[in-house]
């Protein structure tokens, strides 16, 4: 279900950029040079738009990837209570501190933070686990 919202917002965050693209280039084939300027900056932003999407879109994969990668045994079971999770959350922060190099640990404790509804912890802990990720992996 989180990826087909994903899915829909995305197409419509892609048709509002090429739309936003068009009024810009509609903007430089005006012969005011303060309109064609107007027309620069509105291409700017689906240009950054795009490179936005495609960076979360890549980080999203990515965090899928491994996501499957993880030893199941690390892995927060299913319907726990508060005080449980808040507990999942401690132990693997204990495991962590242990060996700060494991990717496979920064994704539970981002999946913990996740749990206990730290947002932004959790977004970190998963951008870390993805760097150590990438730098474990063979090229």
């Amino acid at each position: 279900m989180a990826r087909r919202i994903a899915l829909i917002l995305t197409s419509i965050l892609c048709v509002y950029l090429l739309f936003a693209a068009l009024r810009g280039i509609d903007l430089l084939r005006v012969d005011d040079p303060a309109v064609q300027g107007l027309g620069i900056a509105v291409l700017v932003l689906p240009t950054i738009g795009i490179v936005l999407v495609i960076r979360e879109i890549r980080f999203g994969k990515l965090s899928y990837t491994m996501g499957q990668l993880v030893t199941e045994a690390l892995l927060p079971k299913n319907g726990l209570s508060e005080e449980e999770k808040q507990h999942y959350l401690d132990q693997i922060i204990e495991k962590t501190k242990t060996d700060l190099e494991n990717w496979q640990y920064w994704y539970c404790v981002a999946l913990g933070y996740d749990l206990t509804n730290e947002r932004k912890l959790a977004r970190e802990s998963m951008q870390h686990s993805v760097e150590l990720y990438q730098a474990a992996k063979p090229k």
